[in-house]
C-alpha cells in the first residue's frame, strides 16, 4: 500500500500505531499531553484514533489540534488575553477531580512559541 500524504488518515491508510496510542494512554491515566513534531507526521490522524477510543476507555479525552497555531493567532493580537487564557487552562488542569484530559498538539513549538512572549510558565505542567 502506497504511503498517502496530505489530509488526515483514516480507514485502511491509518497504520494503526498501536504502541503509540497505547503509550498517550498509559500517559492519559494521570496526565495531559503534549504532542508536539514536524507537520505530515500523522498528529492528527492519531489524535482522531484517541478521539475515538476514550469512550470505551472511559475517560473524557479532549484532543486539541495545531493549538499553537491558535495561540499564535492570539498572542498576536493580546498578549495578556493569551496568558488570562493559558493561565485559566492550567489551573483547571491541575485542579483536582479533573476526569477530562486534553492532548494538545503541535507543528510548531509550544515552548519556543510561549517563550518569545515571556509566557511558558503558564503551559509547564503538560
Amino acid at each position: 500500500m502506497p504511503i498517502r500524504v496530505g489530509n488526515k488518515a483514516e480507514g485502511r491508510n491509518f497504520f494503526d500505531r498501536v504502541r503509540e496510542r497505547e503509550e498517550i494512554w498509559r500517559y492519559l491515566a494521570g496526565n495531559h499531553i503534549v504532542l508536539s513534531g514536524p507537520r505530515r507526521l500523522g498528529k492528527t490522524s492519531l489524535l482522531q484514533c484517541i478521539g475515538e477510543e476514550a469512550e470505551d476507555r472511559r475517560l473524557l479525552a479532549r484532543p486539541i489540534d495545531e493549538f499553537t497555531v491558535f495561540l499564535e493567532k492570539l498572542l498576536a493580537k493580546d498578549v495578556a488575553e493569551t496568558e488570562r487564557l493559558l493561565g485559566w487552562l492550567r489551573a483547571w488542569r491541575l485542579g483536582s477531580g479533573v476526569v477530562c484530559r486534553f492532548v494538545f498538539s503541535s507543528s510548531i513549538g509550544f515552548n519556543a512559541l510561549l517563550d518569545r512572549y515571556g509566557i511558558s510558565i503558564r503551559f509547564n505542567d503538560c
